[in-house]
């Protein structure tokens, strides 16, 4: 499993993200094409919501929700 980071701006509930980088660890094709999916769904990205410890990125057809452990 990759690292990532990266930079975001907050303005009221829109969020962008900036450029993602990860580490370069190798893993199953199947398990690296999903990383690859998940950061071009971060990419997206264009708001943002948190209610009941739920973290909700929206935008452009894509839903990513975080719970809070």
């Amino acid at each position: 499993m990759n690292n990532y980071f990266g930079t975001y701006t907050i303005d009221k509930d829109t969020i962008k993200f900036g450029p993602i980088a990860s580490t370069m660890m190798a893993g199953p094709e199947a398990e690296m094409k999903k990383e690859q999916a998940y950061f071009q769904d971060l990419n997206k990205v264009t708001t943002y919501s948190l209610k009941d410890k739920i973290l909700e990125l929206k935008g452009n057809g894509v839903s990513l929700k975080y719970l809070e452990k």
